[in-house]
């Protein structure tokens, strides 16, 4: 198994989601074929081993407590598993997705949120009244079309405010 996950861990094609090869399947199977014959098995074989060995990983990783505030990636070098495998395997860990921690730290500041809807009603009160005033001010010169700055922005700001309140909504 150790040889396996060292020639596996050599192919970053083979395990990194992220390397620009990963999802060609001529590549990688080229690569697979090499891993085989230097084991001396099957592609078919290692490919399950390989998973096995993978899925067997993830299931350890999660095991990691996470911290507050962190992810678990921090506590991954001092965890001591009951798995055998799972320091020769640690390379994948930046591969791993973090899970999402339930800290004191959240996502969105919900004070800062409802200080932004409260500025951003304030802006709306502001244009509805100059509204009001340049209708009650204007000699209604209709040679002239109508601006719709005004509207678009009302509805940009309105936009804004309800998404907003959606994610107080979704946080709560």
């Amino acid at each position: 198994m150790d040889l396996l996950i060292s020639e596996v861990q050599k192919r970053s094609v083979l395990w990194n989601k992220w390397d620009p090869k990963f999802k060609d399947r001529v590549v990688t199977d080229r690569h697979w074929d090499s891993v085989s014959k230097e084991l001396g098995m099957s592609k078919d074989d290692v490919k399950k081993k390989w998973r096995s060995l993978r899925d067997q990983f993830l299931k350890e990783f999660k095991k990691i407590p996470s911290s507050r505030s962190g992810s678990s990636q921090e506590y991954a070098a001092l965890y001591q598993g009951r798995w055998s495998y799972f320091r020769a395997m640690l390379f994948l860990k930046d591969t791993v997705t973090p899970r999402i921690s339930d800290g004191n730290i959240s996502d969105v500041d919900v004070d800062e949120v409802e200080e932004d809807i409260n500025e951003e009603q304030d802006e709306l009160e502001d244009i509805d009244q100059s509204l009001e005033v340049n209708i009650s001010t204007n000699d209604y010169n209709i040679s002239s079309p109508p601006s719709t700055s005004f509207t678009t922005t009302k509805k940009k700001i309105r936009d804004q405010k309800n998404k907003k309140r959606a994610i107080l909504l979704n946080n709560n």
